[in-house]
């Protein structure tokens, strides 16, 4: 079973990719750190809050920062649904961004579940009256899959593949790809904290711009009862 999950681990983390794309150099490696809190409300409910902040060009100059909130809900057993508002600053631009998305989750071995994740986004700039009457919502999807191994009750492990689409005049086009392998660590029931490695893969544009990252996270978790599981939010 354990050669079975290396081996789809080892397709995510890139035996799938296009030889140009295995090709092309890294422009720029970055660092993203996340520290938040998540409510447990109930058994298929939570909220969380959390503040990221990123560096860029090899870690030497700010990216950005930004603030988000996110609820999660469980449909059923294998259905999660979720949105979440992010609000994002840097010395360019500030926007606000919004995700809805939708998680189906299957057991394929004992301790190892196969994800599929269809995410919808757009950003809007700001919220005063003349900007919202000329605002046309420019809309991304986002589709993964992801695979999650529970090596024990603390620790999991997981490896996705997620691609970009954009939409314009009813037609669609694939601009991005990112492929990121992490894990999560469950420290005494109240401290999650997660080490991820990705890569973005641009293609289809004008400037294509390959980005390689650490993202680092630290949730602190407060339920509204003991019993109640807590379930790690994706990270996008």
């Amino acid at each position: 079973m354990r050669r079975k999950l290396y081996a789809v681990l080892l397709w995510l983390g890139g035996t799938t990719l296009p030889e140009s794309a295995k090709s092309q150099l890294i422009n720029d490696f970055e660092s993203w750190h996340n520290i938040g809190v998540s409510y447990v409300a109930s058994p298929d409910l939570s909220v969380a809050a959390k503040y990221i902040v990123g560096n860029r060009l090899n870690l030497t100059e700010f990216s950005r920062s930004a603030f988000s909130l996110q609820v999660d809900k469980d449909v059923n057993k294998w259905l999660r649904v979720g949105t979440e508002y992010r609000y994002t600053t840097s010395y360019e631009e500030d926007f606000n961004r919004f995700w809805l998305y939708a998680v189906a989750d299957k057991k394929i071995f004992r301790k190892t579940h196969l994800q599929w994740r269809t995410l919808f986004q757009t950003d809007i700039a700001r919220f005063n009256q003349d900007y919202l009457r000329e605002f046309r919502p420019h809309l991304v999807t986002r589709n993964m899959l992801r695979l999650k191994y529970k090596y024990n009750k603390k620790t999991r492990l997981y490896g996705y593949a997620d691609i970009y689409h954009t939409w314009k005049n009813n037609r669609t086009r694939a601009y991005r790809m990112r492929y990121g392998v992490g894990s999560s660590y469950l420290y005494k029931k109240r401290h999650d904290l997660g080490m991820e490695l990705v890569w973005i893969d641009e293609f289809n544009r004008r400037s294509e711009w390959d980005v390689a990252f650490a993202n680092l996270k630290y949730v602190y978790i407060i339920k509204a009862k003991r019993k109640k599981e807590y379930k790690p939010n994706m990270v996008y």
